[in-house]
């Protein structure tokens, strides 16, 4: 196995991960610190996606746009968690 195939293979577990953690922060709306968490790994997976397009000399490849777009809408909706407060707190 080659270690560009090992670098995929952690990659793919580490956006497996952060999406399984985005769609458990859905369910809690109020859990600031599952919010906090996604925001900065989301953010990281934002960052990690534009470097590869700047690395393939095309950030505009549906590849690494796909999930920066993406990116942006999760950070989003966990910003929305982060800046929320609970009625009656």
């Amino acid at each position: 196995m080659s270690g560009i195939f090992i670098w995929s293979l952690g990659s793919s577990l580490a956006a497996g991960i952060l999406a399984a953690l985005n769609i458990v922060r859905a369910g809690r709306p109020y859990d600031k610190t599952l919010a906090l968490i996604t925001v900065v790994g989301t953010a990281c997976w934002a960052a990690v996606a534009f470097a590869f397009g700047a690395s393939i000399h095309n950030v505009f490849d549906l590849r690494p746009l796909g999930h920066v777009v993406i990116s942006i809408f999760l950070l989003v909706f966990g910003g929305m968690t982060l800046w929320t407060t609970r009625s009656g707190d």
